[in-house]
């Protein structure tokens, strides 16, 4: 019965930092992103699901708490990331339900940043 707050988050450009300014610059750029989510969500709540995807997974958390993380994360990230999130009261559903959600949202945003910025979308 407690409440859940889940954040997607999957790093924009990537490869193209990886191709032009090589290998290191784009693990100080993961690295760098890991840190912002940490500040922002905690150490305990952030995990790197992938090459460039992390997930902060917060429990018993009100929602204007949430959306304020949220919003901070956004701000301290910006274009650098795209971010989808979902926020539930209570737990009425399963787990992978909600990521699903959350995945789709993050991927519609990053959809949107390729589109907005006229690049190529490569991962």
């Amino acid at each position: 019965n407690k409440s859940l707050g889940v954040v997607m988050c999957d790093l924009n450009g990537l490869k193209e930092i990886n191709d032009n300014q090589g290998h290191d610059a784009g693990d100080r750029f993961i690295l760098g992103a890991a840190d912002t989510l940490k500040s922002v969500f905690g150490d305990e709540q952030v995990y790197r699901i992938g090459g460039d995807e992390f997930i902060a997974v917060l429990t018993d958390i009100a929602k204007k708490d949430f959306e304020e993380k949220h919003n901070l994360a956004c701000i301290r990230l910006g274009t650098t990331a795209s971010i989808g999130v979902v926020y539930k009261d209570k737990m009425d559903t399963d787990f992978d339900s909600v990521l699903k959600i959350a995945d789709a949202e993050m991927y519609k945003q990053k959809n949107d940043y390729y589109i907005s910025t006229g690049k190529n979308r490569r991962k």
